[in-house]
């Protein structure tokens, strides 16, 4: 069995995700927070503004691009400050990208991507673990978590094909 190709699901059923499935931006939430003892004491969220899941036998991969000015705190003013020049510099750098080539879908609709995110320019390690947590012939719905130095980053996305 491809661990690629198919996925076995609890039930031993196997789930078809062969193929190349484009991101739904409209249907994609990615939160990022800052944590202390576990706990999230700032949190977050930027747009989606597209990426892709390709699974082939010969390997998976996928990707994110994220909109760096899009960045919403719900604190007066913090947002402004993130994305400003001496956060993520937006006017320079407008888009943050996440990169996986060795994406591994694995048994209970277990997925590991271990990648990179561009921030500014330079790549900072992240691998988001996850599952998938719906699927149809159409859709694929992914629920993925990791860390890229002290930020917690969750996602929440909808691929089609």
């Amino acid at each position: 069995m491809s661990a690629t190709t198919m996925l076995p699901s609890a039930s031993e059923q196997r789930l078809p995700l062969s193929g190349h499935h484009r991101l739904n931006p409209d249907r994609c939430v990615v939160e990022l927070s800052r944590r202390v003892l576990g706990v999230p004491v700032a949190r977050a969220r930027v747009t989606a503004t597209g990426g892709e899941l390709v699974v082939t036998d010969a390997g998976s991969r996928c990707d994110l691009d994220l909109r760096a000015a899009s960045l919403r705190t719900g604190v007066p003013l913090l947002g402004r400050v993130l994305i400003g020049e001496r956060g993520l510099d937006a006017d320079n750098h407008p888009t943050l990208r996440f990169a996986s080539e060795h994406v591994a879908l694995g048994p209970e609709r277990r997925l590991r991507a271990p990648g990179s995110v561009t921030v500014r320019g330079e790549p900072k390690t992240l691998t988001l673990r996850g599952l998938v947590a719906y699927y149809d012939a159409e859709r694929l719905v992914v629920w993925a978590r990791g860390r890229a130095g002290r930020v917690h980053v969750e996602v929440a996305a909808e691929f089609v094909r």
